[in-house]
């Protein structure tokens, strides 16, 4: 991993060289948030999300929690 490209949905296509990876021992987590700050690119203004669903991916949680909205 260290030294190629990571490719994700979040980045471009040529993606972001790998310089570092981060280890850490196994903990036992009781509960998980998500929480993001990021900046809306409709409105270009800052936005925040959270959720009480952390460790998942935050779209899908979006799509079955909010039916409503469309996507």
């Amino acid at each position: 991993m260290l030294g190629y490209n990571l490719i994700t949905h979040q980045t471009t296509k040529e993606g972001l060289k790998v310089n570092a990876v981060l280890v850490h021992e196994g903990v036992d987590i009781a509960k998980e948030y998500y929480l993001a700050f990021l900046l809306d690119r409709n409105s270009q203004r800052p936005a925040i999300v959270c959720s009480k669903y952390g460790g998942v991916e935050i779209e899908e949680v979006d799509k079955k929690t909010h039916p409503r909205f469309p996507h």
